[in-house]
């Protein structure tokens, strides 16, 4: 059973990937973008709530929680933001690649400041992430590569790194049994600041216009950002990180690259190819040694 849930739980994130390279690519503005965020985060809400009631779980919600859930939202919403506009000039494996980067942060927090160790294999794999970055960069293209696709991949991948920090904080703390409303809260509050964001455009609300007519979409996503974390939640809880990990992230990874190949008709170089390989035997170092 914990097999099946974690290929569900690559199939969806992969999926997740593969949509938020839909949104950057077909939105119109940064207002669409938000928008889009904002009601799928609503959908998401709606999903794990869903899965409260269905469960019975005990709701209880205390300050530190609360707390946590807002910070969570602001580093999901950058996060999600910066990967949407990444999408739009990049390709989905190229940016999904360092996104998943951000898995660094974590295990330097869980060093700096909770004691954890640091094996050798991973400490060469931080460095080969820098070898993957060499190639993916692609010298020989001097003047093609998308600065602006680089920057907002790396500050992507920055947001996920802190989210995951701040998902550690909170199972460490006093409260850790109230994730679901947690990640209800989270959800919420992610949905209430990218609405608020709307208005940081000239277009602002006006664009919600033709973003409801995707309402598709939008419910389609919400459902699989809501599941994806309900599953990696169970999963938490029933399988050790060291399986769950590699298999997660290289395989989102992998068809995630295969979904731009197939959908969005992406091509790379063949240094970008060898430092898609060479990133995902580095993602594999540090999550499984």
């Amino acid at each position: 059973m914990e097999y099946l849930l974690l290929s569900a739980a690559t199939m969806t994130s992969a999926a997740k990937s593969l949509f938020i390279k839909a949104i950057g690519n077909e939105a119109r503005n940064r207002s669409s973008v938000y928008i889009l965020n904002s009601l799928i985060f609503t959908v998401s809400a709606a999903v794990v709530a869903l899965y409260a009631l269905i469960s019975r779980f005990d709701f209880s919600l205390s300050p530190e929680t609360a707390l946590l859930s807002l910070a969570f939202a602001a580093c999901v919403v950058f996060s999600q933001t910066t990967e949407s506009f990444a999408m739009k000039y990049g390709s989905a494996s190229m940016t999904i690649l360092i996104y998943s980067l951000g898995l660094i942060l974590p295990i330097a927090y869980g060093y700096i400041l909770l004691g954890e160790n640091i094996s050798l294999w991973q400490l060469l794999g931080m460095m080969l992430v820098l070898v993957a970055l060499y190639f993916i960069v692609d010298p020989r293209l001097s003047g093609k590569i998308n600065i602006l696709w680089l920057v907002l991949s790396l500050l992507a991948a920055v947001g996920s790194g802190f989210t995951a920090i701040i998902q550690k904080a909170q199972q460490t703390s006093a409260s850790k049994n109230e994730i679901i409303p947690f990640l209800i809260l989270a959800f919420i509050f992610a949905s209430l600041l990218s609405f608020l964001l709307t208005f940081t455009e000239r277009c602002g609300i006006r664009s919600a216009r033709g973003v409801i007519k995707k309402w598709r979409f939008i419910l389609f996503n919400g459902v699989i950002v809501g599941a994806l974390n309900i599953i990696n939640l169970i999963l938490a809880g029933r399988l050790a990180a060291v399986v769950q990990f590699p298999i997660y992230n290289i395989g989102s990874m992998i068809l995630t690259g295969l979904g731009g190949f197939i959908i969005f008709k992406e091509k790379l170089s063949k240094f970008q190819f060898i430092g898609f390989g060479i990133g995902c035997v580095a993602i594999l170092m540090i999550g499984l040694f």
